[in-house]
C-alpha cells in the first residue's frame, strides 16, 4: 500500500499480492496515483486490504505443520498453493472444478475424456436432533390427545429412507456400492 522507499513496511496491513509486473509499474508511487484511472479496482483493493488475515493464516500454519510431518514419514512430496492452479487453469483455459485442479496439482501430464459432468449430490443433513417438540417459551408441546408432541426418528426422501443401501453408477459404467 505505502512504498518502502516511503516509510511503508513489510507488515501484513501494508502487504497486497501482486504480480511482479504489476509491482514494477506501480514502483514507488502511492496506490491511490498508481490506481487513479482505475476506481473499481482501487476500492477492491482497499476492501482486501482491512480484511482480516487471521483465518488465512491459521489455514497457512496448519498447512504448512501438516505437510512438515507427513513429509516426515512418506515419500518426496512439493506443496501447491492455489494461487498456482488457479494460474494454470486459467492459462489452459479450463472450468473450475475440484477434479481438474487434482489433476494439476498432481501434475497428470495427460487427461483423458476430462470433459464428463462430475457427480453433483445434494446434502439434506440429518435434520434437527431434538426430538421433542417445544413452545415458543421452551416448554414441551402437547397433542391435542395429551402426550407430548415429537419427531419421528426416521427421515423419507421420495423413493429413500434413513438406512437404505444405494447403488450409484458411475460414469464409465461401473457401480460403485
Amino acid at each position: 500500500m505505502v512504498p518502502r522507499a516511503k516509510g511503508g513496511s513489510n507488515r501484513p496491513p501494508n502487504l497486497v499480492i501482486a504480480r511482479a509486473s504489476c509491482n514494477q509499474k506501480k514502483a514507488d508511487n502511492p496506490l491511490e496515483v498508481f490506481l487513479a484511472k482505475d476506481l473499481a479496482k482501487l476500492a477492491r483493493t482497499q476492501a482486501q486490504v482491512k480484511a482480516p488475515l487471521q483465518d488465512a493464516a491459521a489455514v497457512n500454519i496448519t498447512r504448512r505443520a501438516l505437510w512438515s510431518k507427513v513429509k516426515e514419514f512418506g515419500p518426496p512430496m512439493t506443496m501447491g498453493y492455489g494461487a498456482l492452479t488457479q494460474y494454470n487453469r486459467f492459462k489452459l483455459d479450463l472450468p473450475k472444478t475440484h477434479a481438474l485442479d487434482a489433476a494439476r496439482v498432481a501434475k497428470v501430464s495427460r487427461l483423458i475424456d476430462w470433459n464428463q459432468p462430475t457427480l453433483a449430490i445434494k446434502s439434506r443433513g440429518r435434520g434437527p436432533k431434538q426430538r421433542t417438540l417445544v413452545t415458543a417459551q421452551g416448554f414441551p408441546r402437547e397433542n391435542k390427545n395429551g402426550p407430548k408432541a415429537r419427531r419421528t426418528r426416521e427421515k423419507e426422501i421420495p423413493g429413500l429412507r434413513t438406512g437404505d443401501l444405494v447403488e450409484a453408477v458411475m460414469p464409465g459404467g461401473k457401480a460403485q456400492g
